[in-house]
Formats: structure tokens, C-alpha cells, sequence
């Protein structure tokens, strides 16, 4: 903090990286275009938002987003397009937070021990265990998409923040959902060869 300035004046320094959660580089362009949109990022829906380091999150994906799209597209207006995206990501982080509901964990454990009709919890465990194998196997491309679409985005919207037509979007990630699943099964199938 800097000399001079109240605690209520300290605010959050954004950083943003050079490099995407695959660790490939970020456009420059849309790094400049996150520093030179800070305040007005910081302030998009911010008591909605309610941490800082949320906007920060969603200000790096949108980077990373908008470089992604940049890639496939050369693009005009650098601040233009980001300030879109990151708007978009906002309001859809929003609209999905606003679907959760919060509820403790005593209750669920009451609710699971107390009805019948639900899966066990061995179930549960055996699903969660199921799933964190078939993203394990799958390309990056189709997991940033299965991550994408568990947060509540379409293929129509995917397909708008990478900037490539939406049927390619849907039939690449089907085609590597299968492939995730064939390689999760053959390896199902060793392991049950290596046992027996």
C-alpha cells in the first residue's frame, strides 16, 4: 500500500499471464487491452461479483479467450472485443451462480442417509471417480469444452468466444467425447485383463 492511502483506497493489482491454462503464449494485444480496461473491468457488476479476485479470474479467461478466438481471426478493436467477452463471462458467471443454491453439508448427509430412492454413496463416489478419468483422457481442446459447457455455456456461445462455426464446435466435441470414452473403456479393459 502506498504511503498516504487509507486501507479503504487499497485495491486489487491485476496481473495477468502471459500464458493460457494450456501454457501457450496470450496475444499481447489483449494483455495491454486488460491493463488499459482495469478500472471499468473492475467495476462491471462488481457488487454482484463481490470479490475482486473473481473479476480477476474472469478478466485472465477472457484474455485467454479472446487471444484463442485472435488466433483463427485477426481482430480490429483488441479493447472492443475483450470488454465484450469479459462482459459476456460476467453476466453468464452470474446467471449461474444465481442457479446454486447453498446448502450445508449436515443436510445433505441427513437427506442421503434418510432416503432410499438415491444412489449410494459408493455410487456417488464410483461416478465422480468415472468422470474425473474420461476428462483425464480426453484432448485439451475437447476438455476446455466439456469445462465450458458444465458452466452453463451452449455450443452456439463456445463457438462465438473461440470464433469458429458452431456445428464444427459440436461435432469436434462429440467426436472427443467418444474418443475420451473409447480410451477409458480399453483402459478399463486392461486393467480388468491385468487382474484376472
Amino acid at each position: 500500500m502506498a504511503s498516504g492511502s487509507s486501507p479503504a483506497e487499497a485495491r486489487y493489482t491485476l496481473w495477468i499471464s502471459d500464458r493460457d491454462e494450456e501454457g501457450g503464449p496470450v496475444d499481447p494485444q489483449f494483455i495491454q487491452a486488460a491493463y488499459a480496461l482495469e478500472p471499468a473491468l473492475f467495476s462491471y457488476r462488481r457488487r454482484e461479483l463481490g470479490c475482486e479476485s473473481v473479476a480477476a479470474g474472469l478478466i485472465q479467461s477472457a484474455v485467454n479467450s479472446a487471444s484463442c478466438a485472435a488466433h483463427s481471426e485477426p481482430v480490429g478493436n483488441p479493447t472492443a472485443y475483450l470488454w465484450t467477452v469479459f462482459t459476456r463471462r460476467v453476466d453468464k458467471y452470474l446467471a449461474n451462480s444465481a442457479l446454486e443454491v447453498a446448502v450445508e453439508d449436515a443436510f445433505i448427509e441427513d437427506l442421503s442417509v434418510r432416503s432410499t430412492n438415491w444412489r449410494t454413496a459408493g455410487e456417488v463416489l464410483d461416478q465422480k471417480i468415472l468422470f474425473r478419468e474420461l476428462t483425464l483422457q480426453m484432448d485439451v481442446w475437447t476438455r476446455r469444452i466439456c469445462n465450458m459447457r458444465l458452466t452453463g455455456f451452449s455450443n452456439e456461445e463456445i463457438a462465438r468466444e473461440l470464433g469458429e462455426p458452431a456445428n464444427r464446435v459440436a461435432v469436434r466435441y462429440w467426436r472427443g467425447l467418444k474418443r475420451a470414452a473409447r480410451l477409458l473403456s480399453n483402459l478399463s479393459s486392461d486393467k480388468r485383463q491385468s487382474r484376472g
